[in-house]
């Protein structure tokens, strides 16, 4: 993690904290559930002590990362999956395939294209930028971030 996380929004670490189920999901060929549960029973800790995960985040309450809001997106992700990698194929270059893409980088699209295209619950612009953040949490700001913005603004304009 290469971001300070202690001023980001309930939200914003649900979202990073989706990012990181899903990369454990698909690498490790794991059951959706099993993980989620994994970080509702053993990664939240509910007396509100700070959490570490592999000495990635310090001092940061977890209670403050909205549960539900996790849930919904990696259950949503996970659900739409075929479709939502579809969209993420759609608008890759000429000869880029979506296996190509960097692992973090996908999960942090699928998590943007399920927010806009399946929940829209937000403004695509807040959803875009909230992705924003979250890459910058994974890598210093980088050609990721941009290529991360461009695709889903192309995704929102063609809903």
């Amino acid at each position: 993690m290469n971001a300070d996380l202690s001023p980001l929004l309930p939200r914003t670490l649900s979202r990073i904290l989706a990012t990181q189920a899903l990369y454990i999901i698909e690498t490790q060929n794991s059951i959706p559930d099993i993980i989620i549960n994994d970080f509702l029973d053993d990664r939240w800790k509910i007396n509100e002590k700070s959490f570490t995960a592999q000495d990635r985040f310090d001092n940061i309450s977890i209670t403050e990362a909205n549960k539900e809001f996790f849930v919904e997106l990696v259950e949503g992700v996970m659900e739409n999956k075929e479709m939502i990698d579809q969209i993420i194929g759609g608008q890759l270059l000429k000869g880029r395939t979506i296996d190509k893409l960097d692992n973090i980088v996908k999960y942090i699209l699928e998590i943007g294209i399920f927010e806009i295209v399946f929940k829209q619950e937000n403004k695509n612009n807040i959803v875009i930028n909230e992705c924003i953040n979250v890459c910058h949490c994974f890598f210093s700001p980088t050609s990721k971030s941009k290529f991360v913005n461009g695709v889903l603004d192309k995704v929102a304009k063609n809903i």
